[in-house]
């Protein structure tokens, strides 16, 4: 995977809020450690799920890209998903 993906779940997180990226009132580095996670999408050979807790968020990441977010708690816009060409963001509400 030649992309680096911790901007692709910044960005996808704040598109599930609504927001920019910089207007997010965390970062990603105080919940992953964002090298751990392209170390981990270096090994192109390996499949892999990753998920992790953010504030009201659920992310999941997956070796071929794709960043899934949950929206917990309905503190986020209504659900929204946005297809890009090297990977998927979903953003979908949960209880």
């Amino acid at each position: 995977m030649e992309d680096f993906l911790a901007p692709k779940i910044v960005e996808a997180v704040a598109d599930a809020e609504g927001v920019e990226p910089a207007e997010l009132d965390f970062t990603l580095y105080e919940h992953v450690e964002p090298d751990a996670i392209e170390l981990l999408a270096a090994n192109e050979t390996a499949t892999w799920t990753l998920t992790f807790e953010l504030p009201n968020h659920d992310v999941t990441v997956t070796s071929d890209g794709r960043v899934l977010v949950d929206v917990l708690d309905g503190h986020a816009r209504e659900p929204a998903s946005t297809d890009a060409p090297d990977a998927e963001t979903v953003c979908s509400e949960g209880g």
